[in-house]
């Protein structure tokens, strides 16, 4: 479950239930509204499959209203991460794995940038992996950057281009 509490009082203002589970690097605030992945571990799916068996409930991102609890929107296409980041300048959601030495076995590698109040697509790389850390226009990734908006690779190696001096 996720709470919301009221920060005034510490009342509990909303509840929110998972079919799965909420990954905790999968929960992320901005623009009045929460955002959560809800989906099963890699291992518990893995687990499953062993046993010849199915997840019962597809990979979801739910939003919801920060003040009411209220769903705003959710979608269950291609749900794969376990990283969301906010932007607060541009009002974009980016769904992304966490691939990294000290992470488990399911991080998957892939990134989505979503308008955050209407859940469109805006666009999808899975060669890139997170995690998706922004900087005003620019999400830093693994030693390379890209374009918050338009995906579109902007340094070919970042570490690179963060050694080169800047005498401007």
């Amino acid at each position: 479950k996720i709470f919301c509490f009221d920060p005034a009082d510490g009342d509990v203002l909303w509840t929110a239930q998972a079919q799965s589970g909420f990954r905790h690097n999968a929960i992320c605030i901005g623009g009045d509204r929460l955002y959560a992945i809800d989906r099963i571990s890699g291992p518990e799916l893995s687990r499953l499959k062993r046993r010849g068996e199915e997840a019962r409930v597809q990979p979801r991102l739910v939003v919801f209203d920060l003040t009411s609890g209220q769903e705003l929107w959710s979608t269950v296409q291609d749900v794969f991460g376990t990283w969301l980041s906010y932007s607060d300048e541009r009002d974009v959601l980016v769904e992304a794995g966490r691939v990294a030495s000290d992470t488990i076995s399911d991080e998957p590698k892939g990134m989505r940038a979503y308008g955050a109040a209407s859940g469109e697509a805006l666009w999808e790389n899975k060669s890139f992996a997170g995690p998706a850390m922004l900087h005003h226009d620019t999400i830093l990734m693994a030693g390379k950057a890209c374009d918050l908006l338009t995906g579109a690779r902007l340094y070919a190696d970042l570490r690179v281009q963060l050694s080169k001096p800047n005498f401007a």
